[in-house]
């Protein structure tokens, strides 16, 4: 936690008081462009209500704003929900590694 807190850019969604959901993800690789996803958490109640799509979308404007290049994240293969909100936003699968999918964004500005 200490580590997401330092390095990452977290944004929190809260509804009438109640927590929805975060997203923590990494921007301070400059010199590739490169952004990672460490986290996108949604509370299990406000699931299918657009909040990840609201959080996913937010950072990708956000790392396309400071001309970053590429998105990456790793999944579990088995959390079938999470890859294809990955994929509704463009992420393709780039490699395998046991239970883990990497995928990748290409961020063009023009999007």
């Amino acid at each position: 936690v200490d580590k997401l807190i330092q390095f990452s850019k977290i944004i929190a969604v809260h509804e009438n008081g109640a927590f929805q959901g975060f997203i923590s993800y990494y921007k301070n690789d400059s010199q590739k462009k490169l952004g990672y996803l460490s986290m996108l958490l949604i509370n299990k109640e406000s699931q299918s209500f657009g909040t990840g799509s609201f959080l996913l979308k937010t950072a990708i404007e956000d790392l396309k704003k400071e001309l970053f290049s590429v998105f990456q994240l790793e999944v579990l293969k088995t959390n079938v929900k999470a890859i294809n909100l990955y994929k509704k936003f463009g992420f393709k699968t780039i490699k395998e590694n046991g239970d883990l999918l990497l995928m990748e964004l290409e961020l063009k500005a023009d999007d």
